[in-house]
């Protein structure tokens, strides 16, 4: 599905938090389009997070709930994996193009504006040596290929 999209151009893609994880979907990304790493501040992400029972990779069994090695409290089992994810996809984040640390605490418009904003001043000046500040965004160089 991805590569279809990215194979058509001229697209803006959220491919949610795993995908850039695997290395053929972040390789195609990278390749052939413009990354952006929405940096949100974790604390933040936790709060959205925290009661969302929609998140296969946050639920919790029953084994690892009574489970005594890891606790019983349900709440500090899912924190503890929310930050192992994290911990786990930001290094493949990091290869971005672009990364945002998004201004607002808010999904709004404000910062999809200042999104969109940094694109086009990435897009017209085209990619510089190293890392330079665009707006909220950090330029990245490209990672080398392996």
């Amino acid at each position: 599905m991805i590569a279809q999209c990215v194979e058509k151009g001229n697209v803006v893609l959220a491919t949610g938090g795993g995908a850039f994880e695997r290395e053929e979907t972040r390789r195609l990304i990278l390749d052939n389009a413009v990354s952006i790493w929405l940096d949100t501040d974790r604390g933040e992400i936790w709060k959205r997070l925290a009661n969302d029972i929609s998140r296969p990779l946050l639920q919790i069994d029953e084994a690892e709930e009574t489970n005594g090695l890891r606790g019983s409290d349900k709440k500090a089992i899912k924190k503890e994996r929310f930050e192992e994810i994290v911990q786990g996809r930001t290094p493949h984040y990091r290869q971005a193009n672009l990364t945002d640390v998004p201004p607002h605490k808010r999904n709004n418009n404000r910062n999809a504006e200042a999104c969109v904003a940094t694109l086009h001043a990435y897009l017209s000046g085209g990619a510089g040596q190293g890392a330079r500040q665009v707006g909220s965004f950090q330029e990245l160089p490209v990672a080398p290929s392996s």
